[in-house]
């Protein structure tokens, strides 16, 4: 199992306009095909953080609704094997099943919960992390995917993570895609362009660090 390490720098001479603007870090994990965007991780402003976690991921369901701004309220999950189909009825979830028609960090789940019950669940992946070596506790939604009644979907894990500013979200919530350009955006709140760091066993502890002059976090060595 691989663990991971992102280390968050803010220059102390910045954090007083940046807390003037109610902005605080956001992690938001890059799932491809996978729904809409969550805030995995919404961080306090501070000098510096460090964030840890590793490859353990989880399966949820939920009842909240699909749309920007909502938090996800998290009703069930179970932990991931890969390569394996898992069933949603409404006692909850069931499986593993192996597959080996799924990839090799793929996992497959079908809503069996009848139409007549409820048209769809939002479903999708979740992990666990640590900041300053305090614990997330439960596995907290890395994306949101409607899935309706019957139907089938598939989630692929990956380490890629958005890391920017932004005021008014909290940890769980459905956010935007993050950009990686401010421009042409229309949006009510504060926020910086995003930046994308892509974790691996090869790329496991990793820096970003804030620059007032860029508005935004960059990647360096330390």
């Amino acid at each position: 199992m691989t663990s991971y390490t992102l280390t968050l720098l803010i220059d102390a001479a910045d954090l007083p306009t940046l807390q003037q603007a109610g902005e605080q870090i956001v992690l938001v994990r890059r799932l491809a095909d996978a729904g809409r965007c969550v805030a995995w991780a919404v961080i306090p402003l501070a000098p510096s953080h460090t964030v840890t976690w590793n490859d353990d991921y989880a399966l949820y369901a939920s009842n909240t609704p699909n749309a920007i701004g909502n938090l996800v309220t998290v009703g069930a999950s179970t932990s991931v094997v890969w390569q394996c189909d898992y069933r949603y009825a409404t006692t909850g979830f069931q499986g593993p099943v192996p597959d080996a028609n799924l990839g090799a960090a793929t996992v497959q789940l079908v809503n069996q919960v009848p139409a007549t019950t409820a048209a769809s669940i939002l479903s999708g992946l979740a992990q666990s992390y640590a900041v300053d070596g305090a614990a997330s506790g439960t596995a907290q939604p890395l994306n949101a995917q409607t899935l309706p009644a019957l139907q089938i979907a598939q989630f692929t894990a990956s380490q890629a993570l958005w890391i920017y500013l932004a005021s008014g979200l909290q940890t769980g919530m459905i956010v935007n895609t993050p950009v990686t350009t401010t421009n042409m955006v229309n949006t009510r709140q504060v926020f910086s362009a995003a930046l994308l760091l892509q974790f691996s066993a090869t790329a496991a502890n990793q820096t970003a660090r804030y620059s007032s002059t860029l508005g935004s976090f960059y990647a360096t060595s330390g």
